[in-house]
């Protein structure tokens, strides 16, 4: 292994510095391992979704979205009538 160097601040790293080679030899070891994960992960999911097909994310997003602007309109009619049953205690 060749010498590191750390760089921190607050006892915390933030940098380290390694040689170009150390470096290569690194990202050499790890360099498709992420892709291969997600051609695993597509596989797993055809096959538990077995044939279906997925809603576009689009509408999901959107059903979503809708989803929420009911929970925060219903919030503020909520905050509201507190806010004008506790005028009209006054």
């Amino acid at each position: 292994m060749e010498e590191s160097t750390e760089v921190s601040e607050h006892n915390l790293v933030e940098i380290v510095v390694i040689s170009f080679a150390e470096y290569k030899r690194l990202n050499a070891n790890h360099a498709n391992d992420w892709l291969e994960r997600v051609d695993k992960v597509r596989e797993q999911i055809r096959r538990e979704l077995g044939g279906r097909t997925l809603p576009p994310s689009e509408e999901i997003i959107r059903e979503m979205r809708e989803e929420q602007d009911v929970q925060i309109l219903e919030n503020l009619r909520r905050y509201w009538l507190g806010c004008l049953s506790l005028r009209g205690s006054l």
